[in-house]
């Protein structure tokens, strides 16, 4: 069985809390960026990829959950998002990465509809995601050989 440490369900971001293991697998499924934020205090996501990736997510999720058909109000939230997600972890390169990464997405879309602007959060969030297991994916490969049968 695969576990996936975290990804995005039904509007939901779902993690693995990591406080629990290796006793317990449960899952916590975050529907708001303030619990996200108390989850990456509490340590219930750690590693490097994992916060990133968490952290783009928290973002599509503001923007998931934005339901003014206000496209500046929205940018605004995202953008108070972000540097909330920041003050969680400050020495969390990882973190900081992806939200400058999402924060980019903002600027290109600041002037698009909401719909639009969520499409491109959760899109990039996702990209970010899929580009961490495809690493991981490469890594193991690359170590696979090294083991013997």
């Amino acid at each position: 069985m695969a576990v996936k440490t975290i990804e995005w369900v039904d509007g939901k971001v779902r993690i693995v809390d990591q406080t629990k293991l290796p006793e317990e697998l449960v899952y916590l499924d975050i529907s708001n960026v303030e619990v996200l934020g108390e989850a990456f205090r509490r340590l219930r996501i750690r590693g490097a990829p994992a916060l990133g990736i968490a952290g783009a997510m928290g973002v599509a999720l503001v923007a998931h959950g934005y339901r003014k058909d206000d496209g500046r109000g929205l940018v605004r939230k995202v953008r108070e998002a972000i540097a909330f997600l920041r003050s969680t972890r400050p020495t969390a390169i990882n973190l900081f990465w992806a939200l400058d990464r999402m924060e980019r997405v903002v600027d290109k879309v600041e002037d698009e509809p909401v719909e639009r602007i969520r499409e491109k959060l959760l899109q990039e969030a996702l990209t970010i995601m899929e580009e961490d297991r495809t690493i991981c994916r490469r890594i193991g490969q690359s170590g696979a050989v090294l083991i013997p049968e």
